[in-house]
């Protein structure tokens, strides 16, 4: 809505709307079966299947010739069939190794910008523009880990080592009259590169996952972890470098992915009343790029962040708490967006809060 723009001020009734509307409609019907067999707190296996009607419906407005027009709707249907299963052992009562394997799919017009093939949505055809439909997305994940509690159980410690594929993945490329495929025909009545989205691309993530959380004495508790992954794009509608447009995506990383990240809580319980804290968070670079592989000449640095915090419990119904954020007020960036012009989000800088609660 943008008339009247802003809806704190006493404006009168909205006295229009910018543009014509385009109706989004998503239908589901889903049926699953889940169970699990123990054998002795020594072996326990779990598995489901589950099945989803998925039906998507839109419509996009426009105009000619000045005058709103229907240009007609897109429907697609997806049956989609996906199952998990599960195995644990139990050498000891306080550990377990397990290994697990799923499959799930992700249906255009999942997000809620449906009508944006960006976003996994369903495009309608607007303006005499022929429409993209894709097909859901395929993912396949397995992993194997352990699990042991230590410490009188007092401590949890993890490993997992974990693989996804992605199937169907979308992928964007720029095209002109020459290089235009089947995936990304070129539009009529355009001139130039253009930009397009295509499905068919597949990638791979491959990593390691360690993590800890509880309390390693009775005044020390930590919280935390670190992921080491690795990604690839396996498969790409781009073809191999044969202009000065494009090169193939395949074996490039994945945009937009920092690939090592590392987080640590601890808190110490100095007395009965008084408890402090910190907190060390690390991520790695981040490239960006549009849809899939990485543009490795652009990027976000990696940073280290530091936290800290103080907790004091004046009595049963009083607790104050100091919350020191970015301590050395480290710049830094949350995200980085491809576009015409890439942008991105600074960090917050150090921040300091102080809560007091009460309790009755």
């Amino acid at each position: 809505m943008f008339n009247p723009q802003y809806t704190n001020i006493p404006f009168p009734i909205p006295s229009g709307l910018s543009g014509l509307p385009t109706k989004l409609t998503v239908d589901t019907k889903s049926v699953y079966v889940l169970d699990s067999a123990n054998y002795n707190d020594l072996v326990i296996l779990n598995g489901g299947v589950r099945y989803d009607d998925y039906n998507i419906k839109t419509s996009g407005y426009g105009t000619v010739n000045g005058v709103a027009n229907v240009f007609g709707q897109q429907q697609q249907d997806y049956g989609m069939p996906n199952f998990n299963l599960g195995l644990t052992l139990k050498p000891l009562p306080n550990g377990s190794v397990y290994a697990a394997y799923a499959t799930s799919s992700n249906p255009v017009g999942a997000e809620f910008d449906g009508s944006s093939i960006q976003y996994g949505g369903l495009a309608p055809v607007l303006n005499g523009n022929p429409s993209q439909i894709f097909g859901p997305e395929k993912n396949k994940a397995i992993e194997v880990g352990t699990k042991w509690e230590l410490f009188d159980r007092h401590l949890l410690v993890t490993a997992a080592l974990f693989q996804t594929e992605k199937e169907n993945a979308r992928e964007s490329m720029n095209v002109t009259p020459a290089t235009a495929t089947a995936a990304c025909p070129y539009p009529a009545g355009t001139t130039g590169t253009v930009s397009c989205i295509s499905a068919g691309a597949a990638y791979r993530i491959r990593g390691i996952d360690l993590g800890v959380g509880g309390k390693i004495t009775d005044k020390w508790s930590v919280f935390g972890g670190l992921v080491l992954m690795q990604s690839e794009v396996t498969k790409s509608n781009i073809p191999p470098a044969n202009t000065t447009l494009y090169t193939s995506n395949v074996g490039l990383p994945l945009a937009n992915v920092a690939h090592q990240s590392f987080s640590m809580l601890s808190k110490y319980q100095l007395t009965d009343m008084w408890e402090i804290g910190g907190q060390a968070v690390y991520r790695s670079k981040v490239y960006g790029g549009t849809f899939l592989a990485a543009n490795q000449g652009t990027s976000i640095p990696s940073y280290w962040r530091f936290d800290a915090f103080a907790e004091a419990k004046i009595d049963k119904h009083w607790t104050m708490k100091l919350f020191v954020n970015n301590i050395f007020d480290k710049r830094y960036y949350d995200a980085l967006y491809q576009s015409a012009a890439p942008f991105v989000f600074e960090a917050p800088g150090r921040a300091a809060y102080l809560v007091v609660s009460a309790r009755y």
